[in-house]
């Protein structure tokens, strides 16, 4: 039996990440990027990759909302940032 596909996190929507999403999950997805891309500041994705020793095409397709983070990458972005990029609960 085939799995069944799941939505984007951005939706589809053009104002990714910007706009705040209603549901838990899509809302945790958008903040991490939020907290990814301040981490990275004015660094590039390719750069990025390799700090953290991630596929840089997932990051890209993770930072435009595309596919959501697995924990692998986000146990190796923390670490090369030394920072909790992960929302964690938070009411909405």
């Amino acid at each position: 039996m085939a799995r069944p596909l799941r939505v984007s996190p951005n939706l589809g929507l053009d104002d990714w990440p910007t706009a705040r999403m209603s549901d838990h999950a899509h809302e945790a997805a958008r903040r991490f990027v939020i907290n990814l891309k301040e981490a990275m500041g004015g660094d590039s994705v390719l750069s990025t990759a390799k700090r953290a020793g991630v596929d840089r095409n997932s990051l890209r397709l993770v930072l435009e909302g595309r596919t959501w983070p697995d924990a692998r990458l986000v146990a190796r972005l923390e670490a090369a940032f030394k920072k909790t990029l992960w929302p964690g609960y938070f009411e909405e």
